[in-house]
């Protein structure tokens, strides 16, 4: 069986909203090219000292060769000052479009990030696709 792998960085900031499906849509900018678009539809907990926000949803990336979508499961365990978190993510590479049509493998990594209840910044994030 063949392995492919994919890594790719987000940086910077990042737009949070809401819609009706999604508690949160996170959207940030690909370093690789292109845009990561996030719908969290379950979120447990807030950013506090000493905190950890357990959330899962979907991910997206719109990438130039095609989107590729994800189940996601995100831990966010936050340092002393209660907004910069340490963030880990796992889970399901579900399919995609163009280059990825039919995409199936996983999605791993994480990094840093500044969470506050007005918004997402100095994100500093690495996102490993292993596909089957």
């Amino acid at each position: 069986m063949l392995l492919v792998s994919l890594t790719l960085h987000v940086t910077g900031g990042a737009a949070r909203t809401t819609s009706s499906h999604c508690g949160f849509v996170i959207t940030a900018h690909v370093v690789e090219g292109g845009t990561q678009l996030t719908c969290l539809t379950s979120v447990r907990g807030y950013p506090a000292p000493g905190a950890t926000i357990r959330s899962a949803g979907t991910m997206t990336f719109r990438l130039k060769r095609g989107t590729i979508r994800a189940r996601v499961s995100v831990v966010q365990r936050f340092r002393a000052n209660g907004s910069s978190a340490k963030q880990t993510l796992t889970g399901r590479i579900t399919g995609g479009t163009r280059r990825y049509r039919g995409a199936r493998g996983t999605i791993s990594g994480g990094g840093t990030v500044v969470d506050t209840a007005t918004r997402l910044s100095h994100l500093r994030l690495a996102y490993r696709l292993v596909f089957r």
